[in-house]
């Protein structure tokens, strides 16, 4: 084996090597992120959440057609009475969403580069579908205000946790599907070219 083929066989495995080391460490780092990320949701308050609150809140008034003034309890309409506050931001859906995305997906990426670039992609898009989410959520909980207590059996609390679960759940299957599609339209394409 000559010099040149001896150095990028080396260089490959090398290569081999580092991407199962970076793997492993965004593993790591991904439970880190989402163990401090419930450690700081256990005591934040609603300005320390309205990096989710705020853009939902936004959202939420666009969808409705209500209008939110924000105070220290959270963003509140008065009309109806509705408080938006740290329970309703959604971190733990994102935190579920998060750990979903990078367990599935950086076992389809071979380049460490790739993998670290998925990784922090990963944290914005699963910001946006929080976002997305929550709005859903609330706006779902708006349009069901006051009515909860009509329906046969179920209460109120029931009735708005039970709200939360079904679209939540809707939208991580939904999340879900598409980074399968999306994963299976990468390795297409990367067969064809």
């Amino acid at each position: 084996m000559d010099s040149l083929n001896l150095s990028n066989h080396l260089l490959l495995n090398t290569i081999k090597g580092l991407s199962k080391y970076v793997g492993y460490s965004l593993y790591l780092l991904a439970f880190l992120f989402a163990f401090l990320a419930k450690l700081f949701y256990a005591t934040a308050t609603t300005e320390e959440m309205s990096f989710l609150l705020a853009p939902t809140t936004a959202f939420v008034e666009l969808l409705t057609g209500l209008q939110f003034v924000s105070e220290p309890e959270g963003y509140y309409n008065a009309s109806r009475n509705i408080l938006i506050d740290e329970s309703c931001s959604g971190m733990n859906f994102f935190i579920i969403a998060f750990c979903m995305t990078i367990v599935y997906s950086l076992k389809h990426y071979a380049s460490p580069l790739h993998k670290a670039i998925f990784f922090v992609g990963s944290i914005i898009a699963c910001y946006g579908l929080t976002i997305f989410a929550n709005t859903s959520r609330i706006g779902g909980a708006i349009l069901f205000h006051g009515k909860e207590d009509s329906l046969p059996i179920v209460g109120q609390g029931w009735f708005h946790q039970a709200e939360g679960i079904f679209i939540h759940f809707t939208f991580l299957l939904i999340f879900f599907f598409c980074l399968r599609a999306f994963h299976k339209s990468i390795r297409n394409y990367a067969s064809i070219a």
